[in-house]
This record gives structure tokens, C-alpha cells and sequence, in this order.
């Protein structure tokens, strides 16, 4: 009798014990691999009035004061394939990942920008048949990673270690505004949602609205 009783309180605590504490299923990850799997993390969402409330602020001021001052239809959403922002995120991982950096240190900084005049195009490789000319002068985002030592989020190249310590603010090669500088950076932000279905370009699956058309926006 004692035995089967002693069996059942087992059986008990080891039901309570898994509810409170249920296995994780955990990768086999090493230097090479990087785990995806986020679905323990709480998912991030917004009430849509606050969408609303936020997105509509910026177009009846912000978007209304430029559009305003500079007499022009500047773009107020950009639109990224989910495979392009993965691909930057995981180059940006393994190159860190690969000089014995983890994750939970590294960001991304987004800064706000715009492209240059038209005519000003052909002096920057990087923009030559990417974009159209529609493009021109609007609001768009350039992405780039960012590194925690303790001393605030700094940017750096997870490409070059040299930046790992002291960013990309202090070594002058990345201070070059010349446009004929080779120098380049782990960034995102170039973007052509015409052209996203043939370019070859791994930063080009994207689009700026307005020039695009904005038929499937829900918040404007």
C-alpha cells in the first residue's frame, strides 16, 4: 500500500515540477550556427490605436512640415522583405559570433536619412542602378549594427575588429565623406520595391511610400 502511494506523491511532484519549470528545447548552437528560436520570448505587439495615434502625429506634423518647407511628397512608410532584414541581422550575428562576441551586446542603430539629388547619383557606387529616380531627396533608413563594451551602444563593422573597440566614430577611414572612398561597412537601408523581383542586389527588396502606391497601408 505504502508503495503505490509513495508512486502516486512521485508522480504528483513530478507533474507540479513540469509545470512550473517545462523543459526548453534548446539548439545545439556553436560558432557557426546562430538559434532562432524566440518562442519563449513574449511577442511584441501595440494596440492599434496607438498606431494610429503615432503615425498620424507624424504625418499631420513632422511629414506636413517637410513636405511644407521643402515643396515635395516625402516618403512617410518604407517597406522591407522579411528574408533581407533576417539575411543583415545573421551577417551581422555570425561576423560577431566569429570574433567570440555574443548577441545579447549587439544592436542596431537607425538612422534617419534621405537620398541625394538625382544628379549627384553617379558618385556613389552603391546607389547606381538600385534606385529610381522618383527616389530622389525622400526620407528613407540606413540600419547599422551597434556593440555594448560597458561604455554605451556604439557603432561598428562587425566586418572589421579593429571597430569592435573603438567604433566607427574613432578611426578615420569611416569619417570620409569623399565620395570616391572605398571604405565600406556592414549597413542596410538601399532599397527598390520596382526592382526587388530582379535585382541582384542583396539590400534591394524594399520600397519607399510615397513613390510606391500605398494600397495595402493600414495606418496612414
Amino acid at each position: 500500500m505504502i508503495l503505490p502511494l509513495l508512486l502516486a506523491i512521485v508522480i504528483v511532484a513530478f507533474g507540479v515540477y513540469m509545470y512550473k519549470f517545462p523543459p526548453v528545447l534548446r539548439c545545439n548552437c556553436t560558432k557557426e550556427t546562430i538559434c532562432m528560436d524566440y518562442s519563449n520570448e513574449p511577442m511584441s505587439e501595440l494596440g492599434v490605436a496607438l498606431i494610429h495615434e503615432m503615425v498620424g502625429g507624424y504625418e499631420n506634423n513632422q511629414l506636413k512640415h517637410i513636405n511644407n518647407s521643402a515643396n515635395m511628397d516625402d516618403a512617410h512608410s518604407i517597406w522591407f522583405d522579411l528574408e533581407t532584414i533576417k539575411a543583415f541581422v545573421y551577417h551581422t550575428e555570425i561576423n560577431a559570433r566569429n570574433n567570440e562576441v555574443k548577441s545579447d551586446i549587439l544592436g542596431l542603430r537607425i538612422y534617419y536619412s534621405r537620398y541625394p539629388e538625382q544628379n549627384q547619383w553617379g558618385n556613389y557606387k552603391d546607389l547606381v542602378g538600385t534606385v529610381d529616380g522618383d527616389y530622389q531627396k525622400r526620407h528613407t533608413l540606413v540600419m547599422v549594427p551597434t556593440i555594448n563594451r560597458g561604455k554605451g551602444d556604439i557603432d561598428f563593422n562587425p566586418l572589421d575588429l579593429d571597430t569592435y573597440i573603438a567604433g566607427l566614430k574613432n578611426i578615420e577611414a569611416y569619417a570620409d565623406t569623399n565620395p570616391s572612398s572605398t571604405v565600406k561597412t556592414l549597413a542596410f537601408g538601399i532599397n527598390n520595391f520596382r526592382s526587388s523581383s530582379t535585382s541582384s542586389g542583396a539590400q534591394n527588396h524594399g520600397g519607399l511610400f510615397p513613390p510606391e502606391p500605398t494600397d495595402g497601408h493600414a495606418f496612414k
